[in-house]
């Protein structure tokens, strides 16, 4: 049988195919099918992120379109500020004093360099000159032997230190003076009595008494005396001296003078 034109084909076509183009009418249904079956997840996702989204948008617009947020705001950081610069203030204030504590326990712990004075004591002393009439009272410190020496069995000897301050008074006038010597002692242990010699520069603040000078402001007194023990602690003595510029005045009178004193050692 003969071929008719325009009914069967001249090159053969293979079979099942489509049409290669996504949006072709064939593969648009096919297509559709496929994709919905994940629609119903997809849009869930997209639903969720949206809502979030908007949840934190709407919670953004009420917090900065409320009024009074920027007021809460500074005051609430004010206080906040406020807080930490309070509890590092306390901080700092407990170290300071934990640092001041341990420094006063470490200056406390240290032992404090003691005096060598030990005795106090008042002195009252009256002139043995008849031509002039001068009293001195004094405050005095004296110390124990720093350097002793045994004599014997029963006797000792030693050097200390004395200290005084005190005025000087009569025909009108007065003047203050301060001394600083030392002393040599002599005690025997089975009597309460002490021979005390003693020695040291004085300075006076004045050196005429009306019609007496005293022959310069710096002078040396001298004396020897008895210390006697009349109790713990208490002892009474007496002792005469001698003071005088020893030449560094060519008018140098001295002055002699009985003297009595009252001291507690403690």
């Amino acid at each position: 049988m003969a071929e008719r034109e325009g009914f069967e084909p001249s090159v053969p076509v293979p079979a099942h195919i489509l049409s290669r183009d996504a949006q072709s009418a064939t593969l648009s249904p096919l297509l559709g099918k496929a994709l919905n079956k994940f629609a119903p997840r997809n849009r869930s996702i997209e639903i969720e992120i949206l809502l979030r989204k908007n949840a934190k948008k709407r919670l953004l617009t009420s917090i900065w379109s409320d009024p009074s947020f920027p007021n809460e705001f500074n005051t609430n950081l004010l206080h906040l500020i406020t807080m930490k610069t309070t509890f590092a203030s306390i901080l700092f204030s407990l170290a300071s004093v934990s640092l001041s504590t341990a420094s006063t326990d470490t200056t406390a712990s240290e032992k404090t360099p003691e005096s060598p004075f030990n005795t106090v004591g008042m002195r009252i002393g009256f002139d043995s000159d008849t031509k002039v009439s001068l009293t001195s009272y004094e405050l005095y410190e004296t110390s124990d032997p720093q350097w002793s020496w045994d004599l014997s069995e029963s006797m000792t000897t030693g050097i200390g230190y004395e200290a005084a301050i005190g005025a000087l008074a009569g025909e009108g006038e007065v003047s203050a003076y301060i001394h600083f010597g030392f002393t040599l002692e002599f005690a025997h242990d089975a009597l309460p009595v002490t021979l005390v010699l003693a020695t040291g520069p004085s300075l006076y603040s004045e050196d005429t008494f009306e019609d007496f000078d005293l022959g310069g402001n710096v002078q040396f007194t001298s004396s020897a005396g008895l210390n006697w023990q009349v109790c713990d602690g208490w002892a009474v003595e007496y002792r005469y001296q001698h003071t005088s510029n020893a030449g560094l005045e060519s008018h140098n009178p001295g002055l002699n003078m009985h003297a009595f004193a009252l001291s507690h050692n403690f």
